[in-house]
């Protein structure tokens, strides 16, 4: 199947409808890092490869963002949701006075098209929400995205997926839930081997890949 016709085929619209629904219930901005040691880490690790720029790939209302940007990166948050970027503009008018290196907009980090590259993209515990087709699809659209060279930094989350009568099972694996709170929402738990096979099939070269907080796995590939 082509972008556009998985772009815009109708589960995953329904999918894209949740994070917008998602966004909508929430109030107000909380933009304090997870106390999660990988998070931390993140400044250190973009530094040792050089990197000064960096998109925060489904960023939400920006923590990530910002601690970037006051890290001393360039950073420019994407997420599908208006709902999650009025909030990440919110933050960044009232706490910052809007005096810091991070700007966010609202598209479909699949098929996202910048008005300039960057040094790195950051997946940070969103691929899992992404069929098989569709994550390989959001990374090469990424690798357009990026200077040459260029990194790509996630952290893939082993998942759970709950009790079956809350989801549908899609052809390749992937959960589509349907229960009140996740309607539409995907979940796919990524193996390893099949984090492995994508990177090699892209040919994105791992530079450095670790298991960090609950099994996750951290990992810094060159495009």
């Amino acid at each position: 199947m082509n972008l556009d016709s998985l772009a815009y085929e109708e589960n995953y619209q329904k999918n894209l409808d949740f994070w917008e629904t998602a966004w909508q219930r929430v109030s107000k901005a909380v933009n304090t890092p997870p106390d999660f040691e990988y998070v931390k880490n993140i400044p250190a690790l973009l530094k040792k490869y050089e990197i000064k720029s960096a998109i925060d790939l489904a960023c939400g209302s920006g923590w990530l963002a910002f601690m970037l940007a006051e890290a001393g990166f360039k950073a420019l948050g994407v997420d599908i949701s208006e709902s999650a970027i009025k909030l990440a503009d919110g933050v960044k008018k009232d706490l910052y006075q809007s005096n810091i290196d991070a700007e966010f907009q609202a598209q479909d980090i699949l098929t996202m098209k910048l008005e300039q590259k960057y040094d790195v993209a950051i997946i940070n515990a969103s691929f899992e929400h992404f069929d098989l087709e569709r994550a390989k699809l959001l990374l090469k659209n990424v690798k357009n995205s990026l200077n040459k060279p260029g990194y790509i930094y996630g952290v893939y989350d082993q998942v759970g997926f709950g009790n079956k009568g809350e989801f549908i099972e899609l052809e390749d694996g992937t959960k589509q839930y349907h229960d009140q709170y996740r309607d539409g929402m995907f979940l796919r738990s990524f193996s390893d081997e099949e984090l492995r096979g994508i990177f090699k099939e892209l040919d994105l070269e791992i530079i450095e890949w670790d298991y960090v907080d609950n099994n996750s796995r951290s990992v810094l590939v060159k495009a």
